[in-house]
């Protein structure tokens, strides 16, 4: 029987390092800030870090960016996932090297899980220079 996973975390970041010996994870440079030279603005590359746990089964996960204000997201993934002990921390990652910020703003990270909404973080895109 399937159990839908809960999520414990979700970061915004510009690395992660797994360690091989131990496989302890390490977030590199998180922020809710994330500056670009222009808008429309180039490819830019990050990664967002979700700890998923109490899941049992595999699941369509859907990692998806957007501004509020526009309809087209500016980044959407989608992945099988799966979880085969409800007790353990399942670490999912993507590392996003073609997100295309069309304006400034803020920007929501999005999680679901068989397209119902998991959890979700925000962070501001802004024009590097500009006082804010």
């Amino acid at each position: 029987m399937s159990e839908r996973p809960i999520a414990r975390a979700v970061h915004v970041c510009q690395y992660v390092i797994v360690e091989r010996r131990t496989n302890n994870v390490s977030l590199i440079h998180c922020f809710t800030k994330f500056l670009v030279d222009r808008f429309p603005s180039p490819p830019e590359r990050f990664v967002v870090f979700a700890a998923l746990t109490n899941g049992s089964g595999t699941f369509k996960i859907t990692i998806r960016i957007s501004n509020p204000k526009i309809e087209i997201p500016a980044f959407e993934q989608i992945a099988r996932v799966p979880f085969t002990d409800r007790l353990q921390e399942v670490r999912f990652f993507v590392r996003i090297s073609n997100c295309r910020f069309p304006m400034p703003g803020e920007y929501v990270v999005e999680l679901f899980v068989e397209d119902e909404p998991l959890a979700m973080c925000t962070f501001e895109v802004a024009l590097r220079g500009a006082h804010s």
